[in-house]
């Protein structure tokens, strides 16, 4: 089984923390009961287990579903335009950070040469 790369994990942390602190300390055990429910719900899902693009992916698409989950305990714990606006910030901020992290690679590939 692959293990998931440092970006994966670097990313999921940096979602996790945007999405904490747009939330109040009571709201944030509740959200991530909520986010484990919807998780399990998607994995017991055919769509997950089914499609050929889920087995061929399966880090990548593992991640996709995670930020379904993610915005569906939003959407329950703080409704849907907080969420909505939530989900837009941490998009940002993941880009971001996809962003420095391909130029790092960059740089040192570049100093390689």
């Amino acid at each position: 089984m692959n293990k998931p790369s440092n970006f994966n994990l670097n990313l999921k942390i940096q979602v996790f923390k945007t999405i904490m602190q747009a939330l109040r300390w009571d709201q944030r055990f509740l959200f991530v009961i909520r986010f484990l429910m919807q998780k399990a719900k998607i994995k017991k899902s055919d769509f997950f287990h089914g499609s050929d693009f889920a087995l061929e992916n399966r880090e990548r698409f593992k991640l996709q579903l995670d930020i379904l989950a993610l915005h569906a305990a939003l959407k329950q714990t703080i409704g849907d335009d907080r969420a909505l606006r939530t989900m837009i910030s941490v998009l940002q901020t993941s880009a971001s950070e996809a962003f420095l992290e391909t130029m790092q690679l960059i740089t040192k590939l570049t100093s390689m040469k």
